[in-house]
């Protein structure tokens, strides 16, 4: 991926025009999830979706509820676009749309609190692109993740 993008950043310097990278859009701070459940229910729904998922788990540390995984790969260009924004080239041609930069990787990490009568939940994603580029989340996979630790853990 470095090297197409190497060879693209070549094609765009030709006769002295540089076309510059777009650079991906901050994202929206993200709220926590409520679950109507205890800390260890929500804690154990966790792990078990990451397990659903075939995600590896780097680290966990029930006393803090912090949850990291290991880097793991995305899968498939189209999926990546959907769920993070890596930046863009601007087009090749006039009337041609811009090449976006897909996601290759992500690591994702967890924070799990216990409230009086229920916890939270909170994911976070770190993209990255082929070339170890961060990435923005465009919130996707983390919300769908939250909402299936939800249910259940309140199952």
């Amino acid at each position: 991926m470095r090297r197409c993008i190497l060879m693209l950043f070549g094609i765009f310097t030709v006769g002295g025009c540089q076309l510059k990278l777009t650079p991906p859009q901050p994202a929206a701070p993200r709220p926590t999830t409520t679950v109507a459940a205890s800390f260890d229910r929500t804690w154990n729904a966790v792990i078990d979706m990451f397990g659903d998922h075939n995600i590896p788990i780097a680290q966990m540390e029930r006393s803090s509820g912090f949850i990291a995984t290991e880097r793991h790969g995305i899968g498939s260009e189209r999926l990546a676009l959907t769920l993070a924004d890596c930046g863009s080239w601007p087009p090749k041609h006039h009337g041609d749309g811009p090449l976006h930069i897909p996601a290759t990787t992500a690591v994702y990490n967890v924070i799990v609190r216990p409230a009086e009568s229920s916890s939270t939940v909170r994911v976070t994603v770190a993209y990255m692109t082929a070339d170890g580029s961060s990435c923005e989340s465009k919130g996707g996979w983390e919300a769908t993740f939250e909402e299936s630790v939800k249910k259940k853990a309140q199952g």
